[in-house]
Parts: C-alpha cells; sequence; structure tokens
C-alpha cells in the first residue's frame, strides 16, 4: 500500500501529497491544518455561523493552491450533502464570481479545464481525488458513510471515465479510521446492502472502514491497486495535522482536498 507524502511547501503550507498523482504531472494535495505559521489553516468557506471573513478564506485558498502547483488557477467547489451527484466543474462558475448564489449541490466535481482545481471539503470523511493521465481529466470526491453507500465513488469514476478510456489513478485522503469510527445498527445495514459487509467490524463496539469501502469501490470499478494511493491517516487521532469533526464536533474547521486537471486536457 503506497503512502501518502507529508510536504511542507516553500510557502509553509503543509500537505500531503500522492507520488502516484505527482508523478503524473497533477497538481493536487490534502491540506492540513498547518499553514504559513498558522496552527487553524481552516478551509471552511465563510458563513455567518464560521468566523473566518472572505478575505482571509481566500487569501488561505491562494496559499493552498499554490503549496499544491496550482498557483493562479480557478477553485471550483460544491455544496456537499452527503449523495452522490458529480458536477461538471468547466461549466460551474466558481464562487468569487457568484457573489450572494447558492453553491450548487454535489459531492464530486469534474473537471478537464487545465485553468482550474476541482476541491472538496472534509472534516473526518474520505476525500478521494482521481485523474485520468491520458486526456489529464480529474475528479475531487466526497466520500462519507452516505456517499459510499449512495454510490458517489462509483458515479465519479464514470464521469472521470466519460471523458476517458485510459487508466485511471486515485488518492485517497485522511479521513476517521476504523478503530475511531463507532456506529449505529443503521449505518452498518447501508454498509451491508451495498455489498460493502466486509467493512463492517462487529467485535467490540460496532464500527465501519469507510477508508477501506472507499478502496475496495475503486477495485470494483476497474482501478488496479498499483494505481489507487493513500494509507489510512486518522483524522481524530492526529489532531496537530487535521481537523475532525467527530473530536472537536460543531468547532471543527475543514480540510480541502482538491487536484487540478492536467495540461493534457487542452
Amino acid at each position: 500500500m503506497s503512502e501518502l507524502r507529508r510536504v511542507v511547501a516553500p510557502n509553509g503550507v503543509v500537505v500531503f501529497q500522492s507520488s502516484i498523482l505527482s508523478e503524473a504531472g497533477f497538481g493536487h494535495g490534502f491540506s492540513t491544518r498547518v499553514g504559513v505559521g498558522n496552527s487553524n489553516f481552516d478551509l471552511a468557506l465563510p458563513t455567518p455561523q464560521v468566523q473566518v471573513g472572505q478575505d482571509v478564506y481566500a487569501l488561505r485558498l491562494r496559499q493552498l493552491l499554490d503549496a499544491c502547483g496550482l498557483g493562479g488557477r480557478i477553485a471550483i467547489c460544491a455544496r456537499q450533502v452527503h449523495g452522490a451527484a458529480a458536477l461538471d466543474g468547466d461549466r460551474t462558475e466558481p464562487m468569487d464570481s457568484r457573489q450572494s448564489s447558492p453553491l450548487p449541490e454535489a459531492d464530486a466535481i469534474v473537471s478537464s479545464d487545465a485553468r482550474r482545481a476541482v476541491a472538496i471539503r472534509t472534516a473526518d470523511c474520505v476525500g478521494v481525488l482521481l485523474a485520468s493521465p491520458d486526456t489529464g481529466t480529474v475528479a475531487a470526491v466526497h466520500a462519507g458513510w452516505r456517499g459510499i453507500v449512495a454510490g458517489v465513488v462509483e458515479r465519479a469514476v464514470e464521469a472521470v471515465r466519460a471523458r476517458s478510456s485510459g487508466p485511471m489513478l486515485a488518492a485517497i485522503g485522511p479521513s476517521v479510521s476504523c478503530s475511531r469510527y463507532e456506529v449505529g445498527e443503521e449505518v452498518a445495514t447501508a454498509f451491508v446492502g451495498a455489498g460493502l459487509e466486509e467493512h463492517v467490524v462487529r467485535t467490540g463496539h460496532l464500527r465501519v472502514d469507510c477508508h477501506g469501502a472507499v478502496r475496495s469501490l475503486l477495485r470494483r470499478a476497474g482501478l488496479v491497486d498499483v494505481n489507487i494511493d493513500g494509507e489510512p491517516l486518522c483524522t481524530v487521532s492526529d489532531p496537530i495535522h487535521f481537523f475532525s469533526h467527530r473530536r472537536d464536533g460543531t468547532a471543527s474547521g475543514r480540510l480541502l482536498a482538491l487536484i487540478g486537471a492536467s495540461a493534457v486536457a487542452q
């Protein structure tokens, strides 16, 4: 199993990156809470309930884009609803051009435009980055347990494949680990219904392995192990690097997983 690399960018932002995606020429990264001398590098969207102003958010986003080799790109985000919809990021207006317009709802974003980067937010859910080297097409996927059983991983793979017929690469980001993810019977039943019973642990407390489930779904979708990066870095267990809603509740910030299409797509 390939590990994600911890990288300290020249501007001081700390990210985790996939060797597979980097070697294929895709700028990308999984953010941490460490950046530019700041131990609270929060990428939550500015709202009346979140005490991060629009200017601070915009600055942090630019700093993260630079750290991931995506400086100068437009970042495309969505309002995540724990579903399976895949958004066409090439036809989506960037947030700063919509002013007060609401973000479109989706939990996966696909792009073939090398001027853009697609991004999703997490605070325990699994972030997945997909890339197709032959066309440069990419996707960012938000996979919580609801999205996993709804089919968001498969939908994202299908959306990338609709633009590409070659091999696909994937990186699975930090998330709550199985050992720290106690759930109720509802979640376990949903996993079993989705054919993911091997990722339900019933010894001791009832738990599910979302990271392992995502890897299994990528395999079922035709990706081979050598093209899948990432080990289960636990957001709950590492408060130095990661925000965690399960650990910190509503006070938790948000991490960003982002990737930009390769110039091949142009």
